[in-house]
């Protein structure tokens, strides 16, 4: 076994300290170990040949390197060759002048399953070196974080957030197991990977699960076959998955042209079918992927070109991610082309052109993208800035360009948001920003796009306005000469458009209450309308309803005017307030609860005030000197002053400041801001809407009817407001610069911030770049007035969707 060592004494040859069979010391003996010098563990590409080489080095007793000593390299299990380009699975070398022996392993190009393989090196005698070796890929397999079925969406959040409409007009997944890796869809199907298998849930009719079987579930239903997939592409009637070691599983119950057909049987359970794959997508009946040497491949029906079986100029090019629509594919090259193919009947190939082909060619416009997602006749990708661009149908907005046109070019998406990711569906659009929210834009009828919360302002369009008020579950504004109205979540007029106000002509101010309303003519003269039946309109009568607007009688000039349920009182040029209506709490601040009436009173006590709050059933009014006085209903502590009794005179709150303004931000609870901006409330404080924990002493509502605080407390937050706005369960205030924050219920986006987060009741800032100059809000939403005179809104605009034509879609996109 051993070649003639240098160590031997040749014949014929006289050789110093040879004789008698003295060993020179300066020579090595016998080799009696082997041992490790690289290679062990190494992790090889399919095709490839180790990186490193198997390296062994003979040595002897005391440790030196022993040369020409031949070693065996002998592949005992797994596949593989020791030799490139032939089967060979032994190779003998001899160790070198260091006493080194080398070989390398090559696994081959073909492995359909994950493989290892065993190699030895040995000398007959010695302990052989046992070398472990793996097939795999450098580029692990990658999957998506956010998908687009045809008319749902589901992101990997929390643990996984889904919206739209399942199949049906069933609502999508509640999912609550393991957070996936990987998540994908198409039609109504919607699968996630764990890692410890798969759930699937929605359509499943033709064994899209991989279960083997057709049925179908509302939620989550989890497969463990023991696979565990860390990319996955579910198609119309076909899914697959890629595994760690990238090969491909798919599974199908009709056999497709090179999905099914191979190794031979449509089972329904998945079945390898490629080695080697980074990236795959599926279309309705077809699938791309990239391998990990950079190529495009794809199988199944080619209809309308959607194999790319015409290679054309994308033949050279390398790949790194693939996208697939209905019957259209596209791939990203790795300097961030996109290249596409199959249908293009709205030119969602991108190239200006609507002709159908299998040829890839380039899409216009230069731009250089990181990610690309298909729909059934759009395609999106996120450009390198972070800006993402859509081509292809724009029927509901999928382009998200703020139009309804078709573009056979790729268009750039509205707004200045940054993209992680894009996820597209049969005629919507959904991504992640950069900062981790959620924005969405394309068709709503089904929930795709989910009108009933937006985080983001809409702006209204085609209005200036120089005001902005509200009324009972409505919005106004003044557009110039005309004051318009429209209907905000449960609004009880649902008018479901713009209406003007006719009766607001000529007014400069215009103040709704539930049952009636008042506004202030030039000059300061106030003229009421609606119901009258506690005299509220002020008109000197009782009863009856009004519809064109009568003047207050007294003769008193008002600078603001506030409007109750069944009162109403006004700050008069003098500064005196005079209040009118019905006076069953005390709210007329007359000094007596005895009945009011259709005439003006004065507020008892001769103070003079600068500014003036009116709740439903109270009214409160600031000082000259800095001071807050109410006076009226008390039981949910409106007045302020520490107790639940009502009070007929002017009441001073229980809180030592001094304060620059007063705002009744809902019926029941009033705030004020002090001359530095800090912003105090009570009365009721539902879903933590006051700002603060209210001490239980002083928590009046009691029980049941949930939180109140009797006694003002400092709102939580370190900014500073110049003016406060609220409804039943939310405070906005709009800070110094321009910014607005928001504090109370989390639900349906009037935060601004989606999945909830924090305490309810500490001030969050809303994340959106506008800058206003007043807030309004009303039930679960909010408007803000710009300098400019837009108006923005957000939050619960379910009820608006005539307003603003949602019923095509939403042309920008919106965060939710």
């Amino acid at each position: 076994m051993f070649a003639r060592p240098a160590w031997t004494c040749l014949v014929g040859l006289a050789i110093t300290g040879c004789s008698g069979g003295t060993e020179p010391s300066n020579l090595p003996g016998p080799p009696v170990l082997l041992e490790l010098v690289s290679g062990d563990g190494q992790i090889v590409a399919p095709g490839d040949t180790t990186a490193l080489p198997l390296a062994v080095r003979a040595v002897d007793s005391a440790g030196r390197a022993v040369p020409e000593v031949e070693i065996t390299f002998r592949i005992r299990t797994g596949r593989g060759s020791l030799i490139p380009g032939t089967d060979a699975r032994t190779l003998s070398v001899q160790t070198s002048s260091e006493g080194i022996a080398e070989a390398r392993w090559t696994p081959g190009t073909l492995p359909i399953v994950p493989d290892s393989a065993d190699v030895d090196a040995e000398v007959s005698g010695l302990e052989p070196i046992a070398f472990f070796l793996r097939i795999s890929f450098a580029a692990p397999p990658v999957g998506h974080s956010i998908a687009a079925a045809a008319n749902f969406t589901c992101r990997i959040t929390n643990p996984i957030y889904c919206w739209g409409t399942l199949q049906d007009g069933l609502p999508p997944t509640l999912y609550t197991g393991a957070t996936p890796v990987t998540v994908d869809g198409f039609g109504g199907t919607m699968c996630a990977a764990v890692p410890h298998g798969r759930y699937c849930w929605g359509d499943n009719s033709l064994g899209q699960y991989g279960d083997g079987l057709t049925t179908a579930y509302q939620q989550p239903h989890l497969i463990q076959d023991g696979l565990q997939f860390s990319a996955l592409a579910i198609g119309g009637a076909f899914g697959c998955g890629i595994d760690a070691d990238a090969s491909v599983w798919c599974w199908t119950r009709e056999a497709i042209d090179g999905i099914g057909t191979f190794p031979g049987i449509a089972t329904g359970h998945p079945a390898a079918i490629w080695p080697g794959m980074s990236r795959i997508d599926a279309g309705a009946g077809f699938l791309c992927g990239v391998s990990t040497k950079r190529r495009i491949q794809c199988a199944g029906e080619d209809t309308y070109g959607q194999l790319g079986s015409t290679i054309g100029e994308g033949g050279g090019v390398s790949f790194v991610d693939v996208a697939a629509g209905a019957y259209h594919a596209c791939g990203l090259a790795d300097d961030g082309a996109a290249w596409c193919w199959g249908r293009n009947d709205a030119g969602q190939l991108g190239d200006g052109s609507l002709a159908d082909r299998s040829t890839r060619l380039r899409a216009a416009g230069g731009q250089s993208f990181t990610s690309l997602a298909a729909g059934a006749r759009h395609t999106c990708g996120v450009a390198a800035d972070g800006g993402a661009w859509c081509w292809g149908s724009n029927a509901h907005g999928q382009l998200g360009n703020g139009s309804f046109d078709d573009s056979a070019v790729p268009v750039a998406v509205a707004g200045s948001r940054r993209f992680s990711e894009i996820a597209a569906g049969s005629e919507h659009t959904c991504g992640i920003s950069t900062d981790g929210g959620t924005l969405c834009w394309g068709a709503t009828d089904l929930g795709q796009v989910p009108t009933f919360q937006f985080l983001d302002p809409v702006r209204i369009e085609g209005y200036a306005f120089d005001e902005l008020w509200t009324g009972p579950g409505r919005y106004c504004g003044r557009a110039g000469s005309e004051t318009y109205c429209w209907n905000g979540p449960s609004s009880p007029w649902d008018p479901s458009y713009f209406e003007i106000l006719q009766q607001a002509a000529g007014m400069e101010r215009v103040v709704s209450g539930p049952t009636s309303a008042c506004g202030l003519l030039p000059g300061g003269v106030a003229a009421c309308w609606g119901s009258n039946e506690h005299g509220q309109l002020g008109d000197g009568s009782v009863g009856g309803t009004v519809t064109d607007p009568v003047p207050v009688t007294g003769g008193q000039r008002f600078e603001e005017i506030g409007v109750g349920l069944a009162h109403a009182c006004g700050l008069a040029l003098t500064g005196r307030v005079w209040c009118w209506g019905s006076n069953a709490g005390g709210q007329l601040g007359a000094g007596s609860a005895e009945p009011g009436g259709g005439s003006p009173r004065e507020v008892a006590g001769g103070t003079t005030y600068t500014s003036l709050a009116v709740g439903a059933g109270h009214a409160c009014a600031l000082t000259t000197g800095g001071t807050i006085h109410c006076w009226g209903g008390n039981s949910l502590g409106a007045v302020g002053d520490g107790t639940s009794e009502s009070k007929a005179m002017p009441t001073a709150i229980a809180v030592n400041q001094t304060f620059a303004a007063v705002y009744a931000v809902d019926y029941s609870r009033t705030c004020a801001l002090t001359a530095s901006g800090e912003a105090y409330c009570w009365g009721s404080g539902n879903e933590g809407s006051l700002g603060f924990r209210p001490d239980q002493r002083f928590n009046v509502c009691g029980g049941f009817l949930g939180t109140c605080s009797s006694v003002p407390g400092r709102v939580l937050t370190d900014a500073r407001f110049q003016s406060l706005t609220g409804s039943s369960w939310s405070t906005c205030g709009l800070s110094t610069d321009g910014r607005t924050w928001c504090w109370g219920t989390h639900a349906w986006g009037v935060r601004g911030v989606y999945p909830p987060e924090g305490d309810l009741m500490r001030a969050t800032l809303h994340p959106t770049n506008l800058e206003f100059e007043s807030i309004r809000a009303v039930g679960f939403s909010a408007c803000g007035l710009t300098a400019a005179g837009s108006v923005h809104c957000w939050g619960d605009l379910d009820e608006w969707t005539a307003v603003y034509d949602f019923s095509r879609g939403i042309t920008v996109p919106m965060r939710f």
